[in-house]
């Protein structure tokens, strides 16, 4: 079985690599296509090993000669034919077909392209339900989107989830707690908020036939699995991946991520750039896809840190298990405590004082002592939020002398409701 896997990602890493040395500008003159055929798996790893890590900002900064030679030769911007209802995607329509062009702005805040063809994002999304069903099982007809589709012509709620509206939250939590959907496809954030608006409205809900949370675009903490499994009542599921690749990890039934080495090539780099094999080292997440080829990643560093664990999965499987580092979640000059957690507190202790009302809350750390704090919703008792969320913060953060900005922009998004944006982050 070892044996046929080796031989299975040797093809899949050849395939990609021969293919990206012919079609995408950047690897002209990196990768030799002629040491590529007829090599051996370690032959094969030494070329690779020897291709320059990537990241966002250095494809954004050479946008063109990161994909093929058809799109090189195109006008490539952000004006294309909307196709959805969120902006986050658009359609680029060739003589020969159409792509999707994917908008993500991930932990820097700056928006960032990645294209598709519709071949690619149907092959990763049949992987994506194949690996739902090794969890639990799964159907679309049983799946309520992170962002609702058309279909849902009875949805409370227009197409999209809105944790800045009480009422429409109450109205889609009195939705989801009265229907036959099993499977709840959303991120942390929201489950913070609406878990708060449910305290604070004292709304009566069971959840009764939802099965499965699926966690998806946020750092989960084992601390918050729990707490989200106790207050909804379910398990809930870690999908874990990125705009660009989409699934890297899923969840196994014992609840551990396992990569998801049908669709990648999975490396682990330490502050040198060598590769760490031995567990429980962390390193930074680098990533090759073997299918995409509108838009290749190859070596690409996403910005995450995770180690290897140890040891065979109850569950059966035999792919290797990674354990996330939240650093973009952890407080900087904190000792690694967990930001999401200390401002859930502070915001839930928030949502509690008198005469306060807003809609949400999200904090940015900007610098060691310095944090953003953007208010959504009603801006009529500015100081009185204020006071309370500093007081607050103060007694539960453990960083003396911080300074909190805040500012009050509606549009304002982030993954989770803490994120460090400093250099050191």
């Amino acid at each position: 079985m070892h044996y046929l896997n080796e031989m299975l990602h040797n093809r899949k890493l050849q395939n990609i690599l021969q293919y990206v040395s012919k079609n995408i500008p950047y690897y002209d003159n990196i990768i030799n296509s002629d040491c590529i055929n007829n090599s051996t798996f370690d032959e094969l790893y030494n070329v690779f090993l020897e291709i320059p890590i990537t990241n966002k900002t250095i494809i954004r900064n050479d946008y063109k000669r990161f994909t093929n030679y058809k799109l090189s030769n195109l006008k490539i911007d952000n004006s294309f034919e909307s196709i959805d209802y969120n902006g986050q995607e658009s359609v680029i329509k060739l003589a020969d077909k159409m792509l999707i062009a994917e908008y993500t702005s991930g932990s820097d805040g700056i928006p960032f392209m990645v294209i598709k063809s519709f071949e690619e994002r149907i092959k990763l999304g049949m992987n994506l339900w194949k690996l739902r069903n090794t969890f639990h099982p799964a159907s679309s007809e049983k799946m309520l989107y992170f962002i609702h589709k058309p279909k849902f012509i009875n949805y409370p709620v227009t197409f999209f989830r809105n944790e800045n509206n009480t009422t429409s939250v109450c109205d889609e939590i009195d939705f989801i707690d009265g229907s036959q959907y099993t499977w709840w496809h959303t991120c942390t954030r929201l489950l913070d908020a609406y878990m708060n608006i449910i305290s604070k409205n004292e709304i009566e809900c069971t959840f009764e036939n939802l099965r499965v949370i699926e966690n998806n675009a946020a750092f989960l903490s084992d601390k918050n699995r729990k707490k989200y499994e106790m207050f909804y009542g379910c398990k809930v599921a870690n999908n874990y991946g990125c705009r660009e690749i989409w699934n890297i990890a899923f969840d196994c039934r014992e609840q551990y991520l396992h990569i998801n080495e049908e669709v990648l090539f999975f490396e682990l780099i330490d502050d040198n750039d060598s590769v760490i094999t031995e567990p429980n080292k962390y390193g930074k997440i680098v990533l090759t896809s073997y299918y995409l080829k509108e838009m290749p990643f190859i070596r690409y560093a996403i910005g995450d840190s995770a180690c290897y664990l140890d040891g065979t999965c109850k569950c059966g499987r035999n792919t290797r298990r990674i354990k996330l580092q939240g650093e973009r979640n952890i407080i900087i000059g904190s000792n690694g405590l967990n930001g999401d957690e200390y401002f859930t507190n502070v915001v839930y202790g928030v949502t509690f004082s008198e005469g306060i009302n807003f809609d949400s809350i999200l904090v940015t750390q900007i610098g060691h002592k310095k944090f953003l704090v953007n208010i959504k919703g009603n801006h009529n008792n500015k100081s009185i939020i204020e006071q309370s969320f500093t007081q607050l913060a103060d007694e539960y953060i453990p960083i003396s002398d911080c300074e909190y900005l805040f500012t009050y922009n509606n549009e304002f998004e982030q993954k989770s409701i803490f994120q460090a944006r400093i250099e050191s982050a």
